[in-house]
């Protein structure tokens, strides 16, 4: 019979089908007294397979170990990656706890002539949490007084695990089995596996060890490469967003993800799941703090208060686990938590410094695509790939990480110069590479007639945004160029034209973007209002005090997965994006109408998504310029319409 792991990443075992013709290395083989069945999946860490024990005649899961490097039998690195692989074992064994996973046996096999390692464990036939919840599509989120049971359950595994000084590292759904209970089959037992292995590795490597860890729940101090006992708190806070709403804290890129888990607030539980009471809201936001030393005192603590803010209102709970939250949940301020003790302070975290890449100078001429390696990037001990591949322990990984599997090489067509009215345009089509918006702001709900409300206010003449005043300076239905402004019109890697009384941007190579500005613009103070809607492909935005000549300019951007970002772009070289993330503001299907403005004054930047204001932000590397339209190729070729500019000045 054949399996896989649907839900599994780094050693969760289920049932499963495989896909035909998949290959299974190791299948049939012997490894000491276990033959390998069938291949359950694999992960960072190695392979899962369905083995049967010849001693005692029963099945079991056997996790092959592989190495960074192929280890040869009998070599002195291979010695030393033994002695390391059996202090993990024995610790591991250490672990008896009736929510943990045990291990029955480990050891080290050859086959030709390699060392492999295997660790042996029980064969999980209700699967993992994760793949339970795929299951249940119909009802991504769950009641919380179920979600407290297994926060519970998980908290008591980890709290002993930290007794016993050992920090999981990576805490998330399909590090989870579950035993269905059929009274209750909402509320299945839980038991946490796989906790962070060392990976192996030759000795001789300038890196020799790497830390697990999954974007979508990674700690900032994770991120940084310095996980401590709190790190496994945010990470479990993290599945139990998930669990609570349907969704993680934070989605997006490996980058984006990088961004928001280092910089931003996720949205309330409660937004998405009526049935989260405030008090929970709270505990999840502290349990979520940047901090380590803000979080709760130990994940016990917080298991604690996550079921007092389940409690009636009225009941006797105790204060400092329930009602304490690191922001204000209406202000978004700061409010200080009673710290840590001396003894139990952590230590602080290196600072994260953002850098841009290189990118080789552009031609002026032609419409050939260059690559060069995406801007924005972090100064990390340790960083992780999106899709729940391994941590690895330099910058200098991350980025070939990000470019080799989130396949993001984005490139952009340069087109006109934002000068002003006073100098020339050179010829269009250059090209650089750019990166996708990030970060995580909230966003209001969307009422009901809010569409009907932004296309109101997409033909009206009187400013919408506040001050709500300001000298409308340019009404441009985008019909036709005949009003003065030189919206670009070309036909090179993409395009710019004027089809059927609405302007049309396309890019049609995947990983690029094409723009066009308006060369005779040069706006600096201002409110720049416009419609866009997608026909086609991923994503699409304006630019703001542009100068194309220069490859300078500020970039508001969204997609059809709901996220937007507002990105720097100096000397065709992106720097760095100023806010960005997730908004139920944004119309995601194609052929829908979405409103964008951007109210620019001074140094600060207001962005409104069909009226709905999703984030401030500031910057001073420019002050004026061109204002211009994008149609960015994420995977499928792009199209975005535009129509019904305006610019109100002050």
């Amino acid at each position: 019979m054949c399996y896989s792991i649907l839900a599994f990443i780094f050693g969760i075992i289920l049932p499963g089908h495989c896909k035909k013709g998949e290959a299974m290395p190791l299948e049939g083989q012997q490894l000491g007294r276990y033959r390998l069945v069938s291949l359950l999946g694999s992960g960072g860490m190695g392979e899962v397979y369905l083995a049967e024990d010849t001693g005692i005649a029963r099945q079991v899961a056997i996790k092959v170990i592989r190495s960074d490097v192929a280890l040869r039998a009998g070599t002195d690195a291979a010695s030393d990656a033994v002695r390391r692989f059996q202090r993990e074992m024995q610790t591991i064994a250490r672990l008896n706890h009736p929510y943990i996973l045990p291990l029955f046996d480990y050891g080290e096999g050859t086959m030709s002539g390699l060392l492999l390692p295997y660790m042996v464990m029980p064969y999980g036939r209700d699967g993992s949490l994760a793949t339970w919840l795929k299951q249940r599509s119909n009802a991504p989120s769950l009641a919380p007084s179920d979600v407290a049971h297994i926060i519970q359950q998980a908290a008591d595994a980890l709290q002993y695990a930290h007794d016993q000084q050992i920090i999981h590292r990576d805490v998330k759904p399909s590090n989870f089995l579950i035993r269905v209970q059929k009274d209750n089959p909402n509320r299945p037992d839980v038991l946490l596996a796989d906790f962070g292995l060392a990976r192996l590795s030759d000795s001789s490597s300038s890196v020799s060890l790497t830390v697990a860890g999954s974007p979508l729940y990674m700690s900032p101090e994770q991120w940084r490469g310095h996980p401590v006992p709190a790190t496994d708190q945010y990470m479990l806070a993290a599945m139990a967003y998930e669990l609570l709403t349907g969704r993680p804290p934070f989605r997006g890129t490996l980058e984006q993800l990088m961004y928001q888990h280092l910089q931003e607030q996720p949205e309330l539980p409660s937004r998405f799941n009526p049935q989260v009471p405030a008090a929970l809201d709270a505990v999840l936001r502290r349990a979520l703090a940047k901090q380590p030393e803000a979080r709760y005192p130990s994940i016990s603590a917080f298991a604690r208060a996550f079921q007092d803010a389940l409690q009636p209102a009225g009941s006797q709970i105790n204060d400092s686990y329930a009602t304490i939250d690191s922001f204000d949940m209406q202000s978004g301020n700061r409010v200080d938590f009673p710290t840590l003790s001396a003894d139990k302070q952590h230590p602080s975290l290196p600072p994260v410094t953002s850098t841009p890449a290189p990118v080789q100078p552009f031609s002026q001429y032609g419409g050939q695509s260059q690559a060069a390696g995406k801007g924005r990037g972090f100064n990390l001990n340790v960083a992780a790939s999106r899709n729940g591949l391994r941590c690895s322990v330099t910058f200098l990984a991350i980025l070939v990480v990000a470019l080799g599997v989130s396949s993001l090489p984005f490139l952009l067509s340069l087109n006109h110069p934002a000068t002003g009215g006073t100098s020339t345009s050179p010829p269009v089509g250059q090209s650089a590479t750019v990166a996708p918006g990030t970060g995580h702001t909230p966003a209001a709900t969307p009422t009901p007639n809010i569409n009907a409300t932004a296309t109101a206010a997409a033909g009206a003449t009187q400013n919408p945004y506040p001050p709500n005043s300001g000298t409308l300076a340019l009404n441009d239905p985008l019909q036709n160029n005949n009003n003065g402004y030189n919206w670009g019109v070309d036909n090179n890697i993409g395009s710019c034209k004027f089809i059927d009384g609405a302007y049309h941007v396309i890019m049609p190579q995947t990983g690029q973007f094409h723009y066009c500005t308006a060369s005779a613009t040069s706006f600096t103070d201002f409110v720049y209002q416009l419609q866009m809607t997608i026909t086609r492909g991923d994503q699409g935005g304006i630019l703001f005090r542009a100068n194309g000549g220069q490859g300078n300019f500020y970039y508001f951007h969204i997609s059809r997965k709901g996220l937007y970002g507002l990105d720097i772009y100096n000397n065709r070289t992106f720097v760095r994006t100023l806010h960005g993330g997730f908004s139920a503001a944004i119309n995601t299907a194609l052929n829908a109408p979405n409103l964008l403005a951007i109210v620019a004054k001074g140094n600060t930047f207001d962005l409104y998504i069909n009226l709905q204001h999703v984030a401030s932000a500031s910057d001073n590397t420019f002050s004026n310029g061109q204002i211009g339209v994008v149609a960015d190729d994420e995977g499928d070729v792009t199209e975005v319409v535009f129509r019904l500019a305006k610019v109100w000045t002050f």
